[in-house]
């Protein structure tokens, strides 16, 4: 479930929350250099893991899809829209300060982000 929140001051990264998060859940990688250098604030963190792990999940989902024969292209062609919808959607809520929670993958990442429930 999305909370919102404007984010208030810079991240250890010296950019503002939500520009930071934003660039988080922009790139896998950029997600990866953001968990390991981000210390101070747990909005970045939280959109930094929570992207990585939806990532993680669409590359194994592509991945089974693709070494699957009888699975039509059709399928895999749905579930790529329906991966950059969801990116789209976490890109534009983490700019604007949500902590937009995915099913599964959103819990986990505010564990690990240690952010204490609201």
């Amino acid at each position: 479930m999305a909370r919102l929140r404007q984010p208030v001051g810079k991240s250890s990264t010296g950019l503002d929350e939500n520009v930071a998060a934003v660039l988080a859940v922009s790139v896998v990688v950029s997600g990866l250099v953001f968990l390991l250098i981000e210390r101070k604030s747990a909005f970045v963190r939280f959109h930094a893991i929570q992207s990585l792990v939806f990532f993680g999940v669409v590359i194994l989902l592509g991945l089974v899809v693709g070494a699957v024969p009888f699975l039509p292209g059709f399928i895999s062609t749905v579930a790529s829209m329906i991966a950059l919808a969801v990116w789209v959607v976490l890109l534009v809520q983490t700019y604007r300060g949500s902590w937009l929670e995915l099913p599964v993958i959103g819990p986990f990442a505010r564990r690990r982000a240690m952010v204490a429930d609201e």
